[in-house]
């Protein structure tokens, strides 16, 4: 009979254990994201705007401030996808976090503010404050104060974030989460413009 007890009490406090991931996650990383989305939208505007503003001075042969001031705002906003530099940031920020990658999945190009967006989906494993870090070093790679563009990498937005209790690997352990995080990396190139479709009519009347 006792021994019955322990083992619903043990799944009472699975299920408990499991719920609180659940609601610390999402008040720890999904909410936040959400109060961030309106700046993101902001900091690809005013990076964007820089870059065509300095494009346009860098035609001018003694403009070299202007061309390096380019290649830095690239840096957050390149012209094209460049994902073995995306890899090696999110390589970079989960070493510097202490937490595992376990998948990366670049999704195709899709219109965005001025430019186009890279979809990714990161799968990730860690301890909480852990995999709090490693979002905060990508979000982080490009700050904006004032009208001041602070950048050291690419630009990250967080779209969603979904996750586990438990993970997988030797460091296994009941404090390690699971998470998948949706994520956008961004290029300057316009989307194309899809061609123009011709229609054609028949005339269906008949002459008596």
């Amino acid at each position: 009979m006792i021994s019955r007890i322990n083992g619903r009490l043990a799944a009472l406090l699975a299920v408990f254990a499991f719920l609180l991931v659940v609601l610390v996650g999402w008040y720890g990383f999904v909410s936040p994201q959400r109060s961030k989305a309106a700046n993101i939208d902001g900091q690809i505007a005013d990076v964007q705007s820089q870059i065509a503003s300095t494009q346009a001075y860098v035609a001018n042969p003694g403009a070299k401030q202007s061309r390096s001031e380019l290649k830095r705002l690239e840096q957050a906003i390149p012209a094209d996808v460049q994902m073995s530099q995306i890899l090696r940031q999110l390589s970079w920020a989960a070493g510097r976090a202490g937490v595992s990658l376990t998948s990366v999945t670049p999704a195709a190009l899709v219109p965005s503010s001025g430019g186009q967006a890279v979809p990714i989906t990161v799968g990730v494993a860690g301890h909480y404050f852990r995999l709090a870090n490693f979002l905060k070093l990508l979000r982080t790679r490009v700050s904006l104060t004032g009208k001041t563009i602070k950048v050291a990498g690419r630009l990250y937005s967080i779209d969603e974030i979904q996750f586990t209790a438990g993970g997988a690997g030797p460091q296994t352990s009941g404090s390690v989460i699971t998470a998948t995080v949706t994520l956008n990396a961004f290029v300057s190139t316009p989307a194309p413009v899809a061609p123009a479709t011709e229609t054609t009519t028949t005339d269906t009347s008949t002459t008596g």
